[in-house]
């Protein structure tokens, strides 16, 4: 692991919302942080709280687009 990794961000992306679950560097368990919708400038907001980019780790999952 990166030692310079403070957070671990996990988004959940839906069409019309984003879920966020934060874990912070080592053995804690992850919390949940809330819902978004699905603008970029809120997931930006979102992130920054958690420091420069440098020391955030960020994962995602969107399931299969479905028209």
């Amino acid at each position: 692991m990166d030692e310079s990794i403070n957070f671990f961000v996990g988004l959940d992306a839906h069409k019309d919302s984003i879920s966020v679950a934060v874990c912070e560097a080592g053995r804690e368990p992850s919390r949940f942080v809330g819902t978004l919708g699905p603008d970029v400038q809120g997931v930006i907001k979102t992130l920054r709280k958690y420091g420069p980019a440098r020391h955030v780790s960020v994962v995602y999952e969107a399931g299969p687009h479905r028209a």
